[in-house]
């Protein structure tokens, strides 16, 4: 089964703090606005 760009961006949502690096919060909070453009389109 192919995983939804939806899944993906949770995953790496959980996968981020694993890695931390002076990025860390724009890389999670990109993530998080991509999480909720996409459930945005989802409810249209």
């Amino acid at each position: 089964m192919e995983e939804t760009e939806l899944e993906y961006c949770e995953r790496m949502l959980k996968e981020l703090p694993k890695y931390p690096t002076p990025f860390l919060s724009h890389a999670m909070a990109y993530v998080n606005l991509r999480i909720m453009h996409l459930k945005k389109e989802a409810t249209y």
